[in-house]
């Protein structure tokens, strides 16, 4: 398997990690490393924090994934409402089409970047 940002012909086995708790990652042998990086994705909360848990748990229970393709759900909306209300109206924005609102929420409130190939 190719690990990203990883030099495949020269670097060190990768370290098997496999749980992490708060700020700490922890490995097959039960050594605990600190996560400086915060695993690129664990936000300032840490790893495996109960109340995040708990949440995510309850939400794949009822709805684990659907496609955005033309299909929406009631965690959609309320994120896009949410994000919304940091930022105020969409000034002349809207979801055009068949384009989740979400997303157009998404793109109002986060800088991005678009290759050449991007449009509006």
């Amino acid at each position: 398997i190719w690990h990203p940002y990883t030099q495949m012909k020269c670097a060190p086995p990768p370290i098997a990690v496999v749980r992490g708790e708060g700020a700490y990652l922890i490995t097959e042998e039960g050594r605990l490393i600190l996560d400086a990086i915060s695993s690129w994705w664990v936000n300032l909360h840490g790893h495996s924090h109960p109340h995040i848990v708990a949440r995510v748990t309850e939400q794949v229970q009822r709805l684990d994934q659907v496609i955005f393709a033309g299909f929406t759900h009631e965690g959609a909306v309320r994120l896009a409402e949410r994000l919304l209300e940091h930022r105020g109206p969409l000034r002349g924005r809207r979801a055009a089409g068949r384009s989740p609102l979400p997303w157009s929420a998404a793109r109002s409130t986060t800088p991005m970047t678009c290759s050449a190939a991007c449009s509006e």
